[in-house]
């Protein structure tokens, strides 16, 4: 799911998976990548959030970037091609079944309410 670049309100993109796949994902990115994971979102000029909701249905899990232009921001980790970015878009591929690189399958979610604004 490729994001079409515009527009600074959040975007949260959330895909179904189970925690125990998720766990391993999480120490990685809080561990041994957690540089190249800070460094890339700084680049980007976004703030990535992620969230385990265990619901009846399984596991969902939520993320939101906040920043200027957070759908660009996405476009373009899809767009990179280092280390960090090739090892974060697997991931997600092989987690998710969300593929960066491919074109979207529908628009990212819409933002009805919040409260700052």
């Amino acid at each position: 799911m490729r994001a079409r670049a515009g527009g600074g309100m959040p975007k949260t993109l959330q895909t179904r998976t189970s925690s125990a796949c998720v766990t391993g994902h999480r120490h990685r990115l809080n561990g041994v990548r957690r540089a190249d994971y800070r460094a890339s979102r700084r680049r980007l000029g976004v703030r990535e959030r992620v969230f385990l909701q265990s619901t009846p249905q399984g596991d969902l899990v939520l993320v939101t970037l906040e920043g200027a232009d957070p759908a660009g921001a996405i476009a373009q980790i899809g767009a990179d091609d280092d280390d960090f970015a090739r090892w974060f878009i697997g991931q997600l591929k092989e987690i998710h079944a969300v593929d960066l690189r491919a074109d979207p399958q529908g628009p990212l979610p819409e933002l009805i309410s919040d409260t700052e604004s």
